[in-house]
């Protein structure tokens, strides 16, 4: 998904962002153009249960597709 560069990569939102919409449109800008089993490879880790069920009816609103691998973190 990412090409290999020498330096690291930080994503930040501002303040008073829903993180799950944003998260999700970030997500599917960067599978725009790939097959649909692209989104399928994609493992997400997340911090709370709440987190990932948002994420999932996020994705799910736009209609049946593949989802991602959604993990929380303690599992």
């Amino acid at each position: 998904m990412f090409e290999p560069q020498p330096t690291p990569r930080v994503f930040a939102l501002p303040l008073g962002v829903d993180f799950s919409r944003a998260f999700v449109e970030g997500l599917l800008v960067r599978v725009n153009g790939q097959p649909p089993e692209a989104l399928a490879r994609v493992v997400v880790y997340v911090n709370t249960r709440r987190s990932a069920r948002g994420i999932a009816a996020i994705l799910s609103e736009s209609g049946a597709r593949l989802l991602p691998d959604i993990r929380v973190v303690t599992d």
